[in-house]
């Protein structure tokens, strides 16, 4: 229910070819998008404890 709740909190706006993402309970969202670019990036080393 709380990624539910975070992924529906998310909203985003296109002016002048800018996009910005912004919400009120974004939290879970960000870091759930944060991880991904984590992984995407080869030069980093993510560790799992």
């Amino acid at each position: 229910p709380r990624v539910r709740q975070s992924l529906r909190s998310i909203q985003y706006e296109n002016t002048e070819g800018q996009l910005r993402i912004y919400g009120n309970y974004s939290h879970i969202v960000e870091a759930i998008i944060r991880s991904a670019w984590c992984i995407k990036d080869k030069s980093l080393t993510p560790y799992i404890y």
